[in-house]
C-alpha cells in the first residue's frame, strides 16, 4: 500500500521519539498555554447553532432549520437559517468545531501579526492538533480532512440571520463558511502539490474577522469540557450572558434551545432537567454558570432555561478589558473579613434564591471562622450530584449555613482546584521548555555528526530520496527546494540513532 509524504514523516517521526527517548509517540501534554488563551471567533456561526452536539456523525437529517425574532428599530422581525449539509458527511458535530476554534486561533495570530487576514490561510495538522492537545494519528489526521471536507460542503440559508460587518447590514443569501480547501499532499491550481492545509475562507468570513465581529472563548477552559451539549453552549453563552449581564441571570425558552442545539424536545421536567444537567453542571464546575434551573414559564405553557452568570463570566471580562484580579481578603472569618467579602458573598446567595433579606440574616450571624464560599460550593456541589434528594436546595443551603455544617475534608473549592490546575500547568510548562531544548540540542548533535561524516549524509540523503519517488510517485512534480527541505528533515531524524554524544530525553532533562 502506498503511504503519502505526510504518512511516511509520521512514520519517521515516531522512530526518532522511539530511539531517542524510549518512547512510543509523543502526547500532546506539556504545550504552552497562557493562564486565559481567549480564540476570537466569528460571531455568526457562534449564534446560528452550526456546530451540533454529538459524538457521531449525523447523516440522516436533511437540514437543520432554526427561527429567530430580532427587534429592528422597534419592529420584531422574524429570521431563520437552515443549515445544509452533504449527504455523505451530515451536520456539522462539535468535534467540527473543536477543529474551527483552533482554525480560529491560528486566524487570530495571522491577525495580530499581519493586521489584517487574506486568503488563503495555510496550516500543518499537527498544528491544529497540537491546540487541541489531541493525539497525532492516521485517525486524527484523516479527522481533519473529513473536518475540510464538511466545513467546505455545508451551505447556511440565510433569512436576515447572518450579518456583515462591513456593510452592516443583515444578509438573505446562501453562504458557506470555506470557499475552498485543500489537503496537504493534493494538487494545487498549476499542478504544484500542497505542502500544508490551504483553506480559502468565505468573503462573508473575512469581512466579519476583519471588521472584528468576533467573540471570545477561552479555548484553555473549553478543551477540557466532555460533553457535547456543554460545548455547544460554550459560544453562546458568550453571547447570551453578556446581552444580560446587568440581569445576573439569562432565561431561553427550552423548546427554542432544543432547536438550537438540534436534540429532542421533552415533555417532562424530569426528562429535561437528566437531559440538559450535566452539560450544565459541567459549565457551572467549570466558572460559566453559578447556577442554573429547568422551570415553568409564566403561562404555565412550556419550560425555560435560567442561566446564572458564573464567576468565570465577569473575571474574563475584567481580564478582556484590562483589569487586573483583585486580590482575595484573607480566609479568617472574622468581623473585618467578613464586612470585606459582604457584597460578594450577599451576591453569591442571592444568586442562588435566597431573598436579600435572609441573605443578610445569615452573614449577619456568623461563626468567627466560618468559610461560607466553601460551604455555598459544597452545598452546589452535592445538589448537583443527586439533585433528587434536595425538594428545595434553597432551604437546603440556609439550613446548611445557619446550622455551620462542616464541609467533607476531601471537598475541593473552585479556587483549590484552580490552584490545583495552575501547578500542573506550570510543570507542564518547565516538561514543554526541556523539551524545545531537546529538540535543539539533537538538532546541533545531528548537524555536527553530518559535518564530520558527509559520505553518510550523502547515503542517507539518497535512500530517502529514493523511498520517497517510490511510495509517493507525484512527488516528481515538486520544486527541487521542497524536496530537498523534506529530505533533510527526514535524514537528520534518521541518522540521529547513530550520533554517539545524543542521551534519551530523560536523562537530558536530569542534567538540567
Amino acid at each position: 500500500m502506498k503511504r503519502s509524504a505526510s504518512q511516511i514523516e509520521e512514520t519517521v517521526a515516531r522512530r526518532l521519539v522511539a530511539k531517542t527517548a524510549g518512547r512510543g509517540e509523543t502526547d500532546n501534554q506539556g504545550l504552552d498555554r497562557a493562564p486565559v488563551e481567549f480564540v476570537k471567533v466569528e460571531k455568526n456561526l457562534a449564534s446560528l447553532g452550526y456546530f451540533t452536539p454529538s459524538n457521531k456523525r449525523i447523516k440522516d437529517v436533511k437540514a437543520k432549520e432554526i427561527t429567530f425574532t430580532r427587534v429592528i428599530d422597534g419592529v420584531k422581525v422574524e429570521a431563520s437559517a437552515t443549515i445544509v449539509p452533504a449527504a455523505i458527511f451530515g451536520l456539522p458535530t462539535t468535534a467540527d468545531q473543536d477543529k474551527y476554534l483552533a482554525l480560529q486561533k491560528l486566524i487570530a495570530d495571522i491577525r495580530q501579526r499581519d493586521g489584517k487576514v487574506t486568503n488563503p490561510i495555510k496550516f500543518t495538522s499537527a498544528e491544529i492538533l497540537s491546540l487541541l492537545r489531541h493525539r497525532k494519528s492516521g485517525r486524527s489526521y484523516k479527522d481533519i480532512e473529513e473536518w475540510l471536507n464538511v466545513m467546505y460542503s455545508t451551505t447556511i440559508i440565510s433569512k436576515g440571520v447572518v450579518y456583515l460587518a462591513g456593510r452592516k447590514v443583515w444578509a438573505t443569501d446562501r453562504f458557506r463558511v470555506f470557499d475552498r480547501a485543500v489537503s496537504m499532499g493534493k494538487e494545487m491550481d498549476g499542478g504544484r502539490l500542497a505542502d500544508k492545509n490551504y483553506v480559502w475562507l468565505s468573503e462573508w468570513q473575512l469581512e466579519n474577522i476583519n471588521n472584528n465581529h468576533v467573540l471570545p472563548v477561552d479555548l484553555e477552559t473549553y478543551r477540557k469540557l466532555k460533553n457535547h451539549v456543554a460545548k455547544a453552549l460554550v459560544p453562546l453563552l458568550q453571547i447570551w450572558l453578556y446581552a444580560s449581564r446587568q440581569d445576573g441571570a439569562f432565561e431561553k425558552r427550552y423548546d427554542e434551545l432544543c432547536e438550537i442545539l438540534s436534540i429532542h424536545r421533552y415533555e417532562h421536567l424530569s426528562r429535561a432537567k437528566e437531559q440538559l444537567g450535566p452539560s450544565l453542571d459541567e459549565l457551572q464546575a467549570h466558572g460559566y454558570l453559578a447556577n442554573w434551573a429547568i422551570e415553568r414559564t409564566a403561562d404555565g405553557e412550556a419550560y425555560k432555561v435560567v442561566l446564572h452568570h458564573g464567576e468565570k463570566f465577569h473575571r474574563d471580562r475584567r481580564l478582556r478589558q484590562g483589569e487586573r484580579e483583585a486580590v482575595p481578603p484573607p480566609p479568617e472569618g472574622n468581623a473585618e473579613t467578613r464586612a470585606l467579602v459582604e457584597g460578594d458573598l450577599l451576591g453569591e446567595l442571592k444568586r442562588r434564591g435566597i431573598a436579600e433579606r435572609v441573605a443578610r440574616r445569615l452573614l449577619r450571624s456568623l461563626a468567627p471562622d466560618q468559610n461560607v464560599l466553601r460551604q455555598i460550593e459544597y452545598v452546589d456541589h452535592l445538589v448537583s450530584k443527586e439533585p433528587w434528594k434536595y425538594a428545595s436546595p434553597t432551604g437546603f443551603l440556609v439550613r446548611f449555613i445557619e446550622n455551620n455544617d462542616p464541609v467533607a475534608p476531601s471537598f475541593l473549592t473552585r479556587g483549590q482546584s484552580e490552584a490545583a490546575e495552575e501547578h500542573q500547568a506550570r510543570r507542564e510548562e518547565r516538561v514543554a521548555a526541556q523539551r524545545r531544548a531537546y529538540e535543539e540540542f539533537v538538532r546541533q548533535g545531528v548537524e555536527r555528526y553530518i559535518e564530520a561524516h558527509p559520505e553518510r549524509w550523502e547515503e542517507v540523503r539518497t535512500a530517502l530520496r529514493n523511498e520517497l519517488l517510490a511510495s509517493y510517485p507525484k512527488a516528481v512534480g515538486w520544486e527541487e527546494s521542497e524536496i530537498n527541505k523534506w529530505l533533510r528533515t527526514n535524514a537528520l531524524r534518521a541518522i540521529v540513532a547513530e550520533v554517539p554524544d545524543i542521551v534519551p530525553f530523560e536523562r537530558f532533562a536530569e542534567l538540567g
